[in-house]
């Protein structure tokens, strides 16, 4: 039995200092869990957290989200989120758009013939509020990953099927995904010049990158590189290091000698 919790959030200074400041509460039997933090893009953070029942009926949505913005806690509000149960080490994903919106992919429970299943879903919100402005979620089967946000909280993702294949959906700010600039992974493999590991696929001059043994969402380019096999341009995530990479060959042909990650 759980009499009480107290989740904080703890900030550390560039002075080494730190400082504490309690997020949520409860005297309820439930634990809190740390979620994923994001910058709130004005100078604070946005912080969310799961909620566990130790007995009795788990809450609908067990997810929830509060915005720290100038030493101040604002009102914590839940995230359009409802599983079937939840996995603490699969909280929800967070990127930040602008003016104030957040998107977020997780899990969530719709009845599909009569059955209620778990599909994965992206949702729009307010930082502040927690007001969702628009959800869109995958068919049964079929993953979810956030790319990046884009001008005017615009969103492209990346839906995986059964079978593996990658399509980068481009949402408009209202939430429409837009048909262009699809298109089914390439499987670099298939290039003498490219590590038969790696999958790309081509965007609106990107290149965005999957790797199984790395696991991360398909992500935003950092900058451009050159491949060491065959002096092409490469472009990754932030996250993906260490790694050498290849991608379709570049249109102009460069000399450079290559660099690694």
């Amino acid at each position: 039995m759980v009499t009480s919790d107290t989740l904080y959030l703890m900030q550390i200074n560039p002075d080494n200092s730190s400082s504490s400041t309690i997020l949520s509460a409860t005297t309820q039997n439930e634990t809190q869990y740390p979620g994923n933090i994001i910058p709130d893009g004005n100078g604070g953070v946005l912080a969310t957290w799961s909620v566990s029942m130790v007995q009795g009926t788990q809450p609908t949505y067990p997810y929830e989200a509060v915005d720290f913005s100038g030493g101040v806690v604002g009102t914590p509000y839940n995230l359009p989120f409802s599983p079937q149960s939840v996995n603490i080490t699969k909280q929800p994903d967070l990127v930040l758009g602008e003016n104030g919106v957040a998107f977020a992919k997780g899990s969530t429970t719709v009845p599909i013939n009569g059955v209620q299943t778990t599909v994965d879903q992206i949702a729009s919100f307010n930082i502040g509020s927690g007001a969702v402005n628009w959800t869109y979620q995958a068919t049964s089967g079929t993953s979810l990953s956030l790319v990046e946000a884009t001008a005017g909280n615009g969103l492209a993702a990346r839906s995986t099927g059964q079978t593996g294949a990658d399509t980068i959906l481009i949402f408009s700010p209202g939430g429409t995904p837009s048909g262009m600039n699809r298109a089914r992974t390439t499987l670099l493999g298939a290039n003498s010049a490219a590590p038969p590991d790696f999958s790309g696929l081509p965007v609106r001059g990107r290149l965005f990158l999957r790797c199984p043994a790395i696991q991360h969402a398909l992500g935003v380019v950092c900058g451009e590189v050159l491949h060491s096999y065959g002096a092409v341009s490469v472009h990754l995530r932030h996250c993906v290091r260490h790694i050498s990479v290849a991608t379709v060959p570049n249109r102009r042909r460069h000399h450079a000698s290559g660099r690694s990650l």
